[in-house]
C-alpha cells in the first residue's frame, strides 16, 4: 500500500472567559423553597482534527457561552409522601457549538452565531405506600431557535449536495417541544427474597437532526421496564430488563452529507437481557 501524507502546518489558539454564578433562596415555610439564579458557563473551542481529506490546519471552533436564568420552586406535601419540583428557565448562547456530520462521514463542530432557548420543566415524586411509588416528569421548550447561523449546511436533495445557508428561525436540532415520563416502582419482601419491579413510559414530541430542518424524527414513544430479584439481604442481585417493549421504529441519526444523499440509522427495537450483579 503506497499513498502520500500530507504535512499541514500546526495552530495554537488560547481560550479564555470568565464565568460566574450568582443564586437567591428563599424558604416559604417549611416545605417550599423558591429560588432563582443567574449563571455565565463557557464551553472551550477547540480544532476539528478529526476532519478528512483537509490540506491545511482545521480552523477552530470559537469556544460557546451560555447565559443562564433559572427560577423554581420546590415543595413537598402529605407528610412527604409527594415531593414537586417546577422551574422556568431562559438559556441564550453565543457562538453553539453544533455538531453536524461531514461529507467524510466524521462529526464535525460548527459555531451558530447566536440562538436562544426558554422552557419549563418539572418532576414529581409520588410514595402511594412505603412498597409502590410514582415519577412523573414534563418538559415543554416552545422556544428554541437560532437567531444568527449563517454557515449552516443545507442539503439539496436534487444534488445530494450541501451549500452554506442561514439558519436564522430554524428549531436547534434534537430539542424537542415536549418530552414527558411516567415510572410506577413496586417493591416486596418475601421470606428470603426482595422483589422490585418497575415499568416506564417515556414520550417525545419529535426533533430535527440538523440546522435546515430537513429531515425531522415525528412523536414517539418507548416503554421500558425492569424486574429485579435481591435474595441474600442484597449481597447480589438478578436484573432482568427489557427496552422499546412495544418495537417502535424510530431513527437515531440521519446525515444529509454522503454520496448515497440523505441516510438515516435506525435506533435499537425491542431489547431484553439479564444482568447479575453484587452489592459490597
Amino acid at each position: 500500500l503506497r499513498g502520500e501524507i500530507t504535512q499541514i502546518a500546526p495552530e495554537k489558539r488560547t481560550f479564555e472567559k470568565l464565568i460566574c454564578r450568582a443564586a437567591l433562596d428563599f424558604q416559604a415555610g417549611d416545605a417550599t423553597l423558591v429560588y432563582g439564579s443567574i449563571s455565565r458557563g463557557f464551553k472551550s473551542g477547540l480544532f476539528n482534527i478529526g476532519v478528512v481529506g483537509v490540506t491545511e490546519f482545521p480552523k477552530a471552533v470559537n469556544p460557546e457561552v451560555l447565559d443562564a436564568y433559572e427560577v423554581g420552586v420546590k415543595t413537598k406535601l402529605l407528610d412527604n409522601r409527594i415531593r414537586f419540583n417546577l422551574a422556568a428557565f431562559y438559556y441564550k448562547y453565543k457562538n453553539m457549538q453544533v455538531s453536524i456530520y461531514n461529507w467524510s462521514g466524521g462529526a464535525e463542530l460548527l459555531n451558530a452565531a447566536s440562538s436562544r432557548i426558554y422552557g419549563f420543566d418539572g418532576e414529581a415524586d409520588i410514595a402511594f405506600s412505603d412498597s409502590m411509588t410514582m415519577q412523573l416528569g414534563v418538559g415543554y421548550i416552545p422556544r428554541a431557535r437560532y437567531d444568527r447561523f449563517f454557515n449552516a449546511p443545507f442539503f439539496d436533495p436534487d444534488t445530494n449536495g450541501t451549500s452554506a445557508g442561514d439558519a436564522a428561525g430554524n428549531r436547534l436540532i434534537r430539542v424537542p417541544k415536549l418530552t414527558a415520563s411516567a415510572t410506577v416502582n413496586y417493591s416486596i419482601d418475601l421470606s428470603s427474597v426482595t422483589v422490585k419491579a418497575s415499568a416506564t413510559y417515556a414520550y417525545n414530541s419529535g426533533y430535527h437532526f440538523n440546522p435546515d430542518n430537513l429531515v425531522r424524527q415525528r412523536a414517539f414513544g418507548l416503554v421500558n421496564g425492569q424486574l429485579s430479584l435481591l435474595p441474600d439481604e442484597g449481597r447480589y442481585y438478578i436484573r432482568l430488563y427489557g427496552k422499546n417493549l412495544t418495537g417502535k421504529r424510530y431513527i437515531s441519526q440521519a446525515s444529509e452529507v454522503s454520496p448515497f444523499g440523505l441516510t438515516y440509522s435506525p435506533a435499537a427495537g425491542r431489547t431484553y437481557g439479564a444482568i447479575v450483579g453484587f452489592n459490597f
